[in-house]
């Protein structure tokens, strides 16, 4: 019995990543507060697994003299795949969200309420006095 269960629950998380790399699922997690942190990343890393990622600024401003000086740089980051200039702005959305959340993020991988944020908020600042 419970080895149908744990086949059950392998073949629906195979279906659910086969899922997660053909549909950007993470765009919509993102301002779901009920969203799962955890699986929203995991979707998000499926998603962009063997893709080309939109160019970021800081690629191109980090770049070294010599790949500036190089004639195909700019056009080499310029050209993109379908995904990667469809869901250019989602994809630096995401990034932020990311960063942003994660100190609100529970041990379960969900989010704090709007209400958990403020106290926590209030709880780091009472600390600093």
């Amino acid at each position: 019995m419970l080895a149908v269960i744990a086949m059950q629950q392998l073949y629906a998380q195979q279906n659910q990543d086969a899922y997660y790399r053909t549909h950007p699922a993470w765009i919509s997690m993102m301002s779901n507060e009920s969203a799962n942190y955890y699986e929203a990343v995991h979707a998000f890393t499926l998603f962009w697994e063997n893709k080309e990622t939109p160019t970021e600024e800081n690629e191109l401003f980090s770049a070294t003299d010599s790949e500036k000086e190089s004639n195909n740089f700019i056009s080499s980051k310029m050209s993109l795949t379908v995904d990667a200039t469809k869901y250019a702005f989602e994809y630096k959305k995401f990034i932020y969200w990311q960063q942003d959340v994660l100190p609100f993020v529970k041990d379960d991988g969900r989010l704090m309420s709007k209400q958990e944020q403020l106290d926590f908020w209030k709880q780091q600042h009472e600390g600093r006095k």
